[in-house]
């Protein structure tokens, strides 16, 4: 990981801070991971949105960290599936 990306938090970031953050978003949530990332690490809180938020999607794609800019069409399409959905 590049460290200048690093940002170090303020506070620590909780169990119960990652809920109320949740609970307050009351829009729609798309996140987009690779299939090679550390999800488990935010597996609560990808929890609490499946919970808290009808509108909460999980997009995985193969490749690595920066999958973006690797596998630009595939993030293009699953982010138009997306916007497709929920803007008609």
């Amino acid at each position: 990981m590049d460290e200048a990306t690093k940002v170090l938090p303020i506070h620590p970031f909780t169990d119960e801070l990652a809920r109320s953050g949740v609970q307050a978003a009351k829009v729609s949530i798309f996140v987009i991971f690779s299939s090679n990332s550390d999800r488990p690490k935010y597996k609560k809180t990808f929890d609490y949105l499946k919970e808290y938020n009808p509108n909460y999607e999980l997009g995985l794609i193969e490749g690595p960290h920066d999958f973006h800019l690797t596998n630009a069409k595939e993030v293009v399409d699953i982010v138009k599936r997306y916007f497709d959905k929920y803007l008609k």
